[in-house]
């Protein structure tokens, strides 16, 4: 990130409707932290490794949560795009996407948030929680009815 995003830029971009003046919630504080750690410095540190349980566990959908849609989308289209080979393969990218995305998650999301801020962009804040759970829905679906398929056909 470069020095042009402020600490309090980057505070006011993240920052969650449940965040009061002097009290900033535990997910925004996460972030904040993970800002001064690896961004807020000489050198900066780009891409860290920092591990993040939601979004191993989750993968696209926590990418469509914190508002990288286009990331969680190329992730889905490549694993619907292995499956298409082989279920196995299917399952093997799902084992190399979700950890990798748990690993350097947090290293993408400042970097979006970076991005958003520079470019000064009228991006919506927040979340997009019904864009999440379709995204949820759609690969689970998809992965229900793939399964289904093979084990009835």
């Amino acid at each position: 990130m470069s020095l042009a995003v402020s600490r309090e830029r980057f505070v006011d971009y993240i920052k969650q409707p449940e965040d009061k003046a002097g009290a900033l919630t535990e997910d925004t504080t996460y972030y904040v932290d993970l800002f001064d750690k690896y961004y807020n410095q000489e050198p900066q540190i780009v891409w860290f490794l920092q591990w993040n349980w939601a979004a191993c566990i989750l993968g696209p959908v926590w990418l469509a949560y914190r508002g990288m849609f286009w990331i969680a989308v190329l992730v889905i289209v490549v694993i619907e795009a292995m499956k298409l080979f082989d279920i196995v393969l299917y399952f093997v990218g799902i084992a190399i996407f979700f950890p990798l995305i748990g690993a350097y998650g947090n290293a993408l999301y400042l970097a979006h948030v970076e991005n958003w801020i520079v470019k000064e962009n009228q991006f919506k804040k927040g979340v997009d929680v019904p864009l999440s759970c379709c995204v949820l829905v759609l690969f689970f679906c998809n992965t229900a009815t793939r399964l289904i398929g093979q084990l009835f056909i």
